[in-house]
């Protein structure tokens, strides 16, 4: 009886887990996890666009200058105007020329779709140029 519970434990093969190719794939995840996770960009870091270092702006004699209050009124020439009639006056200053530059005055607190729909609006009608204006930092 002997010989047979040896014969039976030498017939028994010894299992051998290779994990090379586990620790392979692990480490190409760990890899792509890093490597994606500097593109997420992390929405509690708070954004003050409206300040910036440089302040000079190169002002020409072709400008439209539109200020965006934080209670949404669009301003032209110290006057509220609609989005209708802002688009008459874009068109008028496209026809008169295309070179004109339009100038966001955007207060801090404005929605990021207004002046989106505003600069939209300018680059309908023709004005290709466009500048938001900032506050230097102090």
């Amino acid at each position: 009886m002997q010989f047979a519970s040896e014969s039976r434990n030498s017939r028994r093969a010894e299992v051998v887990i290779d994990i090379t190719s586990l620790v392979d794939i692990v480490f190409q995840l760990v890899i792509f996890f890093v490597l994606t996770t500097t593109f997420v960009s992390n929405p509690g870091i708070e954004v003050d666009l409206p300040r910036a270092k440089s302040h000079e702006i190169q002002h020409k004699t072709e400008e439209v200058v539109v200020a965006l209050t934080a209670d949404g009124k669009i301003i032209l020439h110290g006057k509220s105007i609609n989005l209708e009639q802002l688009a008459d006056i874009f068109d008028a200053t496209a026809a008169q020329s295309k070179a004109t530059m339009v100038i966001l005055q955007a207060d801090q607190d404005v929605a990021h779709g207004r002046v989106v729909e505003v600069m939209d609006l300018a680059k309908a009608k023709g004005l290709e140029k466009l500048a938001i204006a900032t506050q230097a930092e102090q």
